[in-house]
C-alpha cells in the first residue's frame, strides 16, 4: 500500500510540490515572504487542485494527537539530535553506570525531535486509516470523488451526482458511486436503484451488481439485485449489459471458461422498454417487453413482478415493509408469480395469491403473514 503511494508521488512532481508547501505551511515560523509566493503559486488552477488534494488526505489523518513534552523534560534532555536515538541510547547506557543513571538517559530532545514525531505519528495513523481508506485516498489523489448511498427499510433517497446524473436508491439499498476524469462506475451492494445518466460519450456511467455489468453515456434505466437476481429494465436509451450467463443457459462452468481459464463475459444490448433477468448462473435468461413509464415504478410506491420465483418476492418487499412474510411451505418458494405490488397495500396482493394459486395466507398473532400449501 505504501509502495503504490511512493509510486503515485514519484510519477506526480506536482503533488509532491504541493505536499511540500503544505508543511511549509503549516509550520509555525514561515515568513511573510513564503506566504507571499505560495499565494503566487496557488494562482495557477492546476497547482491548486493538487494542494486540495493534499489537504484533503491530511484531513483524514488530522485526527492523531501528539503529546509534546513537558518543559522539565525539556530542560534535563541532553540529546542533541547528531545521531539516532537508538546509537544514543547505547552510547549513555555505557557512559553512566546503572545506579546513577539519570532518567533523561532515555528521553530525546524534544525540541530537535518535533517534526519526526510528528511524521512518525502521522504515518503511523495514515497506515491505519490507509487500511480501510486506501481506495478513497487512490480516488483523491487522482481528483475524483466518491459517493455512498445507504437506505433504511421502507425509505427511499434520491442524489444528484456531480456530473449531473441523477441517482434514485430504493428501500434497504447501498450503493457506492466512484466519479474519476474518465470514468463514472457505481456498485450496486443489494437493493434497487434508478439511474438518469447525465449524457457523455467519452466517461461512460458503468453499474455492477455482482458479476452483472451495465454500461451507458446517458440514459434511463433501472437496476435491481436480490437474492441471486439481477434485472435490469431499460426506460429510455441503450445500455449495455455483460453477465457470466449471456446468451442462454449453460450446463456448466466449463462452458463459462475461455482457452485461459478466465470466466467469459458475454453481452447483450438492452433498447427502452426492454427488461433482462438473470436469476443465478444455472438460470436461463430471461429477456420480456415491460412499459417504459413503469421502469422505476417503485419511486411511486409501485412494485412490479414479471414471472418471478415468489421467494425473491417475498424478500424484495421486506426492503419496504417491516411486516414479516414466510413461505411455510417449501414447495411454494420458487412458485413463479407476475403482478404488482403497491407497498401500502400488500395486503391486496397477498389476497390476491390466494384467488390466483391453491395457497393460504394465515395471518399469524404475532403480526407475521405465512403463505402455505392449501
Amino acid at each position: 500500500m505504501d509502495e503504490l503511494l511512493q509510486e503515485r508521488l514519484e510519477d506526480d512532481p506536482l503533488l509532491r510540490e504541493a505536499t511540500e508547501w503544505f508543511l511549509e505551511m503549516r509550520s509555525d515560523d514561515v515568513s511573510g515572504e513564503r506566504i507571499a509566493e505560495w499565494q503566487q503559486w496557488l494562482s495557477d488552477t492546476s497547482h491548486r487542485d493538487a494542494f486540495g488534494r493534499v489537504e484533503a488526505l491530511w484531513q483524514l489523518i488530522d485526527g492523531a494527537t501528539v503529546r509534546w513534552p513537558t518543559e522539565a523534560e525539556v530542560a534535563t534532555d541532553d540529546y542533541s539530535g547528531a545521531e539516532s536515538i537508538t546509537t544514543w541510547q547505547v552510547r549513555s547506557e555505557h557512559r553512566e553506570s546503572p545506579p546513577t543513571r539519570s532518567r533523561r538517559a532515555s528521553q530525546p530532545n524534544w525540541r530537535n525531535l518535533r517534526m519526526a514525531i510528528l511524521g512518525v505519528a502521522a504515518a503511523a495513523a495514515l497506515a491505519v486509516v490507509a487500511i480501510a481508506y486506501w481506495p478513497i485516498f487512490v480516488v483523491a489523489l487522482q481528483g475524483g470523488s466518491r459517493i455512498v448511498v445507504a437506505t433504511g427499510i421502507g425509505d427511499t433517497r434520491t442524489i444528484t451526482l456531480p456530473d449531473g446524473s441523477v441517482i434514485s436508491a430504493g428501500a434497504d439499498t447501498r450503493l457506492m458511486v466512484t466519479l474519476l476524469k474518465q470514468s463514472r462506475t457505481a456498485v450496486l451492494a443489494h437493493g434497487e436503484a434508478y439511474f438518469r445518466v447525465a449524457k457523455n460519450p467519452s466517461r461512460p456511467f458503468t453499474v455492477r451488481a455482482g458479476d452483472t455489468t451495465v454500461t451507458d453515456i446517458g440514459t434511463a434505466f433501472d437496476v435491481r439485485r436480490s437474492l441471486n437476481a439481477v434485472i435490469v429494465a431499460v426506460e429510455e436509451g441503450v445500455v449495455n449489459v455483460a453477465a457470466r450467463q449471456l446468451p442462454g443457459h449453460f450446463e456448466s462452468i466449463e462452458h463459462l471458461l475461455g482457452a485461459d481459464r478466465k470466466p467469459r463475459l458475454t453481452a447483450i444490448q438492452l433498447t427502452a422498454g426492454q427488461r433482462l433477468a438473470l436469476e443465478s448462473i444455472n438460470a436461463r435468461p430471461q429477456l420480456s417487453l415491460v412499459n417504459p413509464n413503469w421502469v422505476g415504478g417503485w419511486r411511486e410506491g409501485r412494485l412490479q413482478y414479471l414471472d418471478e420465483p415468489l421467494n425473491g418476492v417475498v424478500s424484495d418487499l421486506a426492503r419496504y415493509s417491516k411486516r414479516r412474510i414466510v413461505i411455510a411451505t417449501p414447495a411454494l418458494v420458487d412458485l413463479r408469480v407476475t403482478g404488482v405490488v403497491f407497498v401500502q397495500n400488500i395486503d391486496g396482493w397477498l389476497a390476491s395469491l390466494e384467488a390466483t394459486f391453491p395457497i393460504r395466507v394465515v395471518s399469524e398473532a404475532d403480526g407475521s403473514t405465512l403463505i402455505e400449501q392449501r
